[in-house]
């Protein structure tokens, strides 16, 4: 089965938050097929993990999405991080 997880990252901040490195990694009953951050560029897959081109800035009060598009691999209970 495949699926396409969606993750948010919010600044709670009171300023802009700069140079926002973000990934995800999976367990080994998933394995990681692609994603695409809010510049819509393709996401580093590597094994278990994928990492997203960094955001220069993200203001204060502001979010961005990013997904991640899964297959099962193994049967069993999986984890996101």
């Amino acid at each position: 089965r495949k699926a396409t997880l969606k993750v948010t990252v919010r600044n709670r901040g009171s300023g802009p938050a700069r140079n926002l490195d973000v990934s995800a990694t999976v367990s080994a009953e998933h394995a990681v097929l692609g994603g695409s951050g809010p510049s819509r560029e393709p996401g580093r897959v590597d094994g278990d993990r994928v990492t997203f081109p960094p955001i220069a800035e993200l203001p204060a009060g502001a979010s961005a999405v990013f997904t991640v598009d899964l297959e099962a691999a193994k049967p069993g209970a999986a984890r996101f991080q």
